[in-house]
């Protein structure tokens, strides 16, 4: 009788690092930190960060956009980008992986005023 191999490094089940790793673009990590889309919005943000040189100035951004979502937790915005990611990723990853993080994320949701 074989014995069932271990299972390797699936990631883990925190809602927000599965929502960082899987953001793919900087569109993405500013949805996340609620950061609207529109573009004097989105200039605003990344205009304190163009004085710097070189790609110095993208990496503070993206640490500013990283720093808003950790601090922010798992909110509305962060559910429903992972339901969307879920709807991509299933046949790669599998359906209870992903079933299991969108339940946690709606478990753990700290802005619950929003729908």
């Amino acid at each position: 009788m074989r014995r069932p191999r271990p299972r390797r490094g699936k990631a883990p089940l925190d809602p927000i690092v599965v929502a960082l790793r899987h953001a793919g673009s900087i569109g993405n990590l500013e949805a996340l930190a609620g950061i609207p889309a529109n573009q004097t919005d989105r200039t605003r943000f990344w205009e304190p960060f163009s004085h710097l040189p070189g790609s110095a100035g993208l990496d503070a951004g993206v640490a500013e956009l990283r720093r808003r979502i950790i601090t922010a937790g798992v909110t509305h915005r962060t559910v429903e980008f992972l339901r969307a990611k879920a709807q991509t990723y299933r046949d790669i990853d599998g359906m209870k992986y992903w079933d299991a993080i969108v339940r946690i994320a709606q478990a753990q949701r700290t802005d619950l005023a929003d729908p």
